[in-house]
């Protein structure tokens, strides 16, 4: 972008803005970022590019000056023809070609100062190179890391072609300009969307793109900014995480992982205290999700107004969170409950407790629109099965599983393809056995495994076939299974069971089962945050979480690990068998939510929000005096169900346990629960006439400190939005 001050001199425009910034005025704060009174560009003598004119643009970090701006034509395999067409140095008004390119063209900048966008800091770019892949009908071109991520994931999809024709690179650059645009949830092509740093303005940015892209350049300088403390402010390393993320989207996932020449996943390095660090799985998502919002509340992120835009950030969220380019690790919750949350598409499959007129067990395809007029959308009958235990979905092949009893107390397994939203197949759970509680189902994508727990025992299912298949001699007797959690990486399976607490080796076969030495109460629902390898136990009877460490674990019988209590602020009646007993991790906000088996009280814990090593501490709890710092887990708030109407009458809920219900959709924000109006322990009923309601919380606006029995300072409480959608 370009800063208009068409009063000044250009050759003291770069002297006067570090001298306003120096000075702080409050009239005009510029942390490198341009402000556009224009809506192109700042020389009107400069002509767009396409229609055979040459091209021009910007370069942005914060923009860079003196930068070395080359001009290439490309190769059908997408390589630079060299040499370049022309070199110019970037300045306050970008660049500008003379040369015309052919067809599809490559504009790379080196070098160059700028002004970080999240800290203000005059920066050099010694050691990155930014470029943006373009054609000849472009217009402005706007060189980017986000422009480099569409350059890098065009060359890499071109390099598994055998001979790549001049089609296949204008394919694959579409491909990967689609993929990029849809991840960061810009309305058109990101590499003409000139960044435009001041609050939004729908009359120079309809679209919202350029507002976007000038945001999201924030939320990266602020990852580098934490990135770069982390690792003692070595000036050489500022550019290492931005290097890595170009390399992470070559595999066409952002993972932390790449390939190598032989084609074996192998962890992605970066240069951090002077070694080699592994690149965090949550890099290029939940972590940049997380630097938005703490860009939001520097100095340029008030003046981009960023907090006060929770339109924009939520959609970049549902981008970030839903992508092609998101792992699945984010996409999912590693917890067993009884919904499937399509967060993609937005749509629930919710057991229920209706039955077909053969007596078979039944699922509801629910819209989960804020505020639908008419949310149920169809119920999908599970063949040969008389009620449902639990449901997951893998979202990277968009397929919907439902665990659920047969007549025979054997388990079938029921696939749902979501986008035709039918019963596709059923598939015996060979050796799995269940009698009426407990139980539950994860996927795990990212090893393409289908975990089944019975009522006492545990079984593999493959899912790179379709329909699934049985791993032989995959299931082995583990006592109970009243709650369990999946770690999609270390594929460690922890189950809980009234005290009962085991870890399960699921990456060998037959699975492998340790025994948890550890007294914790009566344990019961369990979830891991698969980024930072912590895991939530939340027991029965307490109004206590617990938080355990498993970075660094070596598994054993009567093992133990690091961990910290958390507790509650305050409960009311009707309590079930909690006031807790079931537990989802938010791994995108690292937020925990745990809830009541049969009772209305839950309550949200912050967790730490990177891997940390032994045990976490209680800093920041509400009432403590301390401050939370990067390995604390506190409770922010907790609160109660919604009484919905039921023939004009406010009714109590109770949240369905055994298996537990609760999950969460980590785009959104938004927890999800079963619940009815049997607020104690009840077995679940084939055929039960008792009203059935699927209900959604919104976590977005907790009242810190604050539950039922206690309030905030202006004598508040937490009260979310909620919705109590009826069940068939």
């Amino acid at each position: 972008m370009k800063i208009l001050f068409q009063y000044l001199e250009r050759k003291m425009l770069s002297k006067l803005i570090r001298s306003i910034v120096m000075a702080g005025a409050s009239a005009l704060i510029v942390t490198g970022c341009y402000f556009d009174d224009s809506g192109s560009s700042s020389n009107n003598t400069t002509p767009p590019a396409g229609n055979g004119a040459a091209p021009a643009g910007s370069a942005i970090l914060g923009p860079i000056l003196g930068g070395s701006a080359s001009l290439f034509n490309v190769n059908a395999n997408g390589s630079s023809v060299l040499p370049a067409l022309e070199t110019v140095t970037t300045d306050t008004n970008g660049f500008a070609f003379t040369q015309v390119p052919g067809g599809t063209f490559r504009i790379c900048v080196t070098g160059g100062t700028y002004t970080d966008e999240a800290t203000g800091a005059q920066n050099v770019a010694n050691g990155l190179t930014l470029c943006a892949l373009a054609q000849s009908t472009a217009s402005r071109i706007a060189v980017s890391p986000i422009s480099t991520l569409i350059d890098n994931l065009t060359q890499a999809n071109l390099a598994k072609i055998a001979t790549p024709s001049g089609t296949d690179l204008t394919d694959q650059l579409t491909h990967a300009r689609n993929i990029v645009q849809n991840f960061y949830a810009f309305q058109g092509d990101p590499t003409i969307a000139e960044p435009l740093f001041t609050a939004p303005d729908t009359t120079k940015d309809p679209s919202g793109d350029r507002y976007k892209h000038a945001i999201l350049l924030g939320a990266f300088s602020q990852e580098v900014a934490d990135y770069l403390a982390k690792c003692g402010n070595q000036a050489s390393e500022r550019d290492e995480l931005l290097k890595a993320l170009f390399e992470d989207v070559k595999d066409n996932v952002f993972d932390g992982r790449g390939l190598d020449v032989g084609g074996q996943v192998k962890a992605l390095l970066t240069k951090c205290n002077g070694g080699d660090t592994g690149l965090p799985l949550a890099t290029g998502t939940a972590d940049l999700l997380a630097a938005l919002t703490k860009f939001g509340q520097t100095t340029t992120g008030t003046l981009l107004q960023v907090g006060a835009n929770p339109t924009v950030t939520a959609a970049i969220t549902q981008g970030v969170a839903n992508g092609a380019l998101a792992p699945a690790q984010i996409k999912v919750a590693p917890s067993q409950g009884l919904i499937a949350i399509d967060s993609r598409n937005n749509f629930a499959y919710v057991p229920i407790y209706t039955i077909d007129a053969q007596q078979n067990a039944q699922v509801a395809v629910v819209d989960l629109t804020v505020n639908a007029a008419n949310p149920i959308i169809k119920v999908l009958s599970l063949p040969g099965s008389k009620r449902p235990i639990a449901a997951t979905i893998d979202p990277t092949t968009n397929t919907v599983y439902v665990e659920a009893q047969t007549p025979t107390n054997t388990v079938n397994v029921h696939v749902i393809d979501t986008i035709t939203q039918t019963v596709t197949n059923t598939v015996a759970a060979t050796g799995v056995t269940h009698f009426g509680t407990f139980g539950g189902i994860i996927a795990n994508p990212t090893k393409k495994k289908l975990i089944v727990a019975g009522e006492d025992n545990v079984g593999v299912m493959d899912i790179s076939t379709n329909p699934p298949t049985m791993v032989a001699n995959s299931v082995i007797s583990t006592g109970g299974t009243d709650s369990i959690a999946l770690n999609f990486d270390t594929e460690i399976l922890f189950i809980s069971s009234d005290g009962s607490m085991s870890a399960v080796d699921t990456s060998v076969n037959p699975p492998v089962q340790y025994s948890v030495g550890m007294s914790l109460g009566t344990t019961d629902g369990v979830a891991f945050d698969t980024l930072t390898n912590l895991l939530v136990v939340d027991p029965e009877f307490q109004d206590e979480s617990h938080i355990l460490n498993f970075n660094g674990a070596t598994l054993a019988n009567s093992m133990t690990l690091p961990f910290v209590s958390v507790p509650g602020y305050g409960t009311t009646a009707p309590v079930g068998e909690g006031p807790g007993g079931q537990a989802v991790v938010n791994v995108i906000k690292h937020q925990a939510v745990v809830a009541d088996e049969f009772g209305h009280n839950f309550r949200l814990i912050q967790l730490p929000a990177s891997s940390i090593i032994g045990a976490p501490n209680n800093n920041g709890q509400s009432g403590s005096g301390t401050t939370a710092d990067a390995a604390s887990a506190f409770t922010i708030a907790s609160s109660v169900l919604p009484k919905p109407s039921i023939n004009g009458t406010a009714t109590q809920l109770g949240i369905l346990g055994d298996p537990n219900s609760l999950t969460i959709d980590p785009a959104r924000n938004f927890a999800y629960v079963l619940a009815d109006t049997q607020a104690g322990f009840h077995g679940w009923t084939p055929g039960s006439t008792t009203p059935l309601f699927l209900v959604r919380i919104d976590l977005s606006a907790p009242l810190f400190g604050t539950s039922p029995t206690t309030a905030d300072v202006n004598g508040n409480k937490w009260s979310p939005s909620m919705q109590a959608i009826q069940m068939p």
